[in-house]
């Protein structure tokens, strides 16, 4: 691969979500993006749900976003996110040398438990177990 040069990496998950155990209460989480929890996290705390969005991270912060809006999802990984294949893809390419590669685009549908603070700033966070439908587009990731 040469720097310049983008490439389009996708991860298929679903041998990995064939052999995770079954959520009590529901088999498959349901669909949302993240204007649709934004909007409705207070129906939504402590569910289970899968959120399509942007992987954003910096310094201090890793969120899920979307182009639609102007707040974003904090999300924090569980212990059953170090195991997932699509996490892995997804920390793999990010901390690739050198440090930060150049992603252009990060994606994918984020399953877990979603937790709403109320307060004077809101706060919405999902405890992420797993990724799936992961679309990785980098251009330089330190491969000669």
């Amino acid at each position: 691969m040469t720097a310049g040069r983008i490439v389009i990496i996708t991860v298929a998950v679903v041998a990995a979500l064939a052999s995770l155990p079954v959520r009590s209460g529901s088999e498959t989480p349901k669909q949302f993006d993240v204007c649709q929890v934004i909007a409705s996290a207070a129906e939504l705390n402590g569910q289970y749900l899968s959120i399509r969005g942007n992987f954003e991270k910096g310094i201090q912060y890793t969120d899920l976003s979307s182009p639609n809006c102007k707040k974003a999802i904090a999300i924090r990984p569980t212990d059953a996110a170090s195991a997932d294949p699509g996490f892995k893809a997804i920390l793999a390419v990010y901390y690739c040398p050198p440090f930060q590669s150049k992603a252009k685009h990060i994606s994918g549908d984020f399953v877990g438990r979603f937790e709403w603070k109320q307060g004077r700033i809101p706060e919405w966070l999902l405890h992420v177990d797993r990724v799936s439908n992961v679309r990785i587009e980098v251009e330089s990731c330190g491969v000669p």
